[in-house]
């Protein structure tokens, strides 16, 4: 009878799913559809975007997810018309950190009988809509606390260690009298890590998630200035802004030769000073993203480290247009990419199909 009544759940909200994360970008204004994303939305950052292949099942999801935590809710995104998978999934956690470590163990991983790796992210808050900055990982690392006036840095840092590690923790001050305000940040390395302390930190410092500080050339050339940025910052360096950095033309189809050919794949040396998430964003801007890979940095020729990473599109035409476009742009500034083909695109393309 639990899995029939869970069975009918998921067919009954589905039309609220698909509009809330759908085309729409979860603008859609219903005030059911308010509470119901409310109740998908508490913990903040409990939920699971998964980009997936289509003949996976919802057992394949909890046999390799429910280890990780609570399992509060699960869907698979399907077509209205045809009612078949679109290769997109939700799981909804218990807690935030059990979405955190499951978001980090299963990102580029396979599951059941699939070869496709899956891209694993945290779902957006209907607040959040559609927009994704692209220093979005931050939010998910970097708490807003509340503090004693008489408290110092050091003993902010003490506190928050327990629970992993500190990238720093700052207490913001008056510029002119260098008091503090009573509020502070403090940023983890990983997710899970700013999850637990969200979750288990004495509750006198009301921790809420930050909002990403606003991105600009300073961001990427003082990782020192942690004192911008407060509980509602974020509001420039978003999608828009890069598009017209780059000057990019609207994405049409290519017709050279090579986009003729069946290259899906391509390999990208970037700066050490970018993350995972900011090169995402950025190849992202280019339809058909399918796989985004940043792996450890090595050693140029140069002498400098660098990262690698490994960009997949589901057709060849946006390949051939992210290589042709972000080839050489300088991203950070001062720092330009250099995106090459990688034939083994053809073999991961055949392997997926």
């Amino acid at each position: 009878m639990a899995t029939m009544e869970r069975y009918s759940r998921h067919s009954d909200s589905r039309d609220w799913r698909d509009n809330y994360h759908g085309n729409d970008g979860g603008r859609h204004n219903n005030n059911n559809n308010k509470e119901a994303a409310g109740k998908y939305d508490d913990p903040p950052h409990s939920r699971l975007f998964i980009v997936c292949g289509r003949s996976l099942a919802e057992d394949d999801f909890r046999e390799s997810f429910g280890k990780y935590g609570t399992i509060e809710d699960f869907w698979l995104v399907k077509d209205r018309n045809t009612d078949e998978p679109k290769g997109v999934a939700y799981i909804k956690f218990a807690k935030t950190s059990e979405a955190a470590l499951a978001m980090e163990e299963m990102n580029g991983q396979t599951i059941g009988n699939h070869l496709r790796p899956l891209k694993v992210l945290i779902a957006h808050s209907r607040d959040q809509g559609s927009r994704r900055d692209l220093n979005e990982g931050e939010r998910l690392v970097r708490l807003f606390v509340v503090v004693p006036k008489s408290m110092n840095e050091t003993e902010l840092r003490e506190h928050f260690s327990q629970f992993g590690s500190i990238e720093y923790a700052s207490i913001v001050k008056d510029r002119t009298t260098k008091e503090s305000k009573g509020f502070g940040y403090v940023k983890y390395e990983k997710m899970s890590e700013a999850a637990k302390a969200y979750e288990n930190c004495d509750r006198t410092f009301k921790p809420v998630f930050a909002e990403p500080r606003p991105l600009n050339k300073d961001n990427f050339n003082n990782n020192n200035d942690f004192g911008g940025g407060g509980r509602g910052g974020g509001g420039s360096g978003g999608p828009m802004d890069m598009r017209n950095d780059m000057r990019m033309e609207p994405y049409r189809q290519p017709n050279d030769s090579f986009a003729a050919g069946v290259v899906t794949r391509l390999t990208v040396f970037a700066s050490s000073s970018l993350n995972q998430d900011q090169l995402w964003k950025l190849f992202d801007l280019i339809p058909g993203l399918d796989y985004c890979d940043l792996r450890k940095d090595r050693k140029s020729s140069a002498g400098q480290g660098r990262g690698v990473a490994t960009v997949v599109y589901n057709n060849p035409q946006s390949a051939n247009y992210a290589c042709e476009k972000l080839h050489g742009f300088e991203y950070p500034p001062g720092q330009r990419l250099i995106v090459k083909h990688d034939s083994r695109g053809v073999d991961m393309q055949q392997q997926q199909q």
